[in-house]
């Protein structure tokens, strides 16, 4: 079996496991993880935080979102480029208003109030990092289209705290 046939394998067997979940153990589980995130100090100390909007049965982040406007973060969230199929732009919302559905049908910055930001400008502190699976390594199994390994890669992402 090849790397790439193993990862599309466990990368199934894991979703699958997921949309078995009950909504009310997701909203569960959800909760659990906004509390962590709200009590680090490295959330504390963010002045910009990278969130995303869940979808397909990720951990729930309107809370965060919710959290981060409140305290006055600047709260970015990803837009897929529509041009550049696997790259992603980052973009502020002011409110939950600002965000509509976009590629995939997952909630996005809306292109038209919430022009892209570039991270060589201000890069977040803290960003939250959705996946379809994670190692006891921090290493991430996404969807397979490289849009999350793609930002990270950026050079002025090196000094965010990256949680999954």
């Amino acid at each position: 079996m090849t790397h790439a046939s193993a990862k599309k394998r466990l990368r199934a067997e894991i979703l699958s496991k997921r949309k078995a979940l009950p909504e009310s153990e997701v909203a569960r589980l959800s909760i659990a993880v906004q509390e962590r995130v709200l009590a680090l100090d490295s959330w504390r100390e963010a002045e910009t935080v990278l969130l995303y909007a869940a979808f397909g049965g990720e951990v729930d982040t309107l809370g965060l979102i919710k959290a981060g406007l409140e305290q006055r973060k600047q709260v970015l969230l990803p837009r897929c480029r529509e041009q550049e199929t696997g790259c992603m732009d980052l973009a502020p919302v002011t409110c939950l208003e600002d965000l509509c559905p976009g590629a995939y049908g997952i909630l996005e910055p809306d292109p038209v109030t919430c022009p892209a930001i570039y991270c060589a400008d201000k890069a977040p502190q803290l960003a939250l990092i959705p996946g379809v699976g994670f190692d006891r390594q921090g290493f991430r199994l996404g969807f397979g289209g490289g849009y999350y390994d793609r930002l990270l890669s950026n050079e002025t992402m090196r000094q965010t705290i990256c949680l999954g």
